[in-house]
């Protein structure tokens, strides 16, 4: 006879105590706080990825413009080569677009 009144009264406390607890919320919020630590650390740390972006585009700004720089010497180059035909004007190269 008890164990038929011990039963409901274990699944009802089982049924009550269900939710997060605060442990569990302190260490996901302790996890979260270590990973934008790192993120961080990542962007404006040493290695950081958003100085290394601004080199590159530094970087990419200057070949662009001696590439441009022999690509109208050359075009002179060959005007007056061929003959003086009348020169085009020279090519502009900007960064994204045509």
């Amino acid at each position: 006879m008890q164990e038929k009144k011990l039963k409901p009264k274990i699944l009802e406390n089982t049924r009550s105590k269900s939710g997060i607890t605060l442990i569990a919320l302190i260490i996901t919020i302790i996890v979260l706080l270590i990973l934008a630590g790192v993120a961080l650390a990542t962007l404006t740390g040493q290695g950081n990825i958003i100085g290394n972006a601004e080199n590159a585009v530094g970087k990419y700004n200057n070949s662009v413009t001696k590439e441009q720089q022999l690509l109208n010497e050359l075009e002179k180059y060959f005007q007056s080569e061929l003959g003086g035909e009348e020169p085009t004007p020279p090519i502009r190269r900007t960064r994204g677009k045509p």
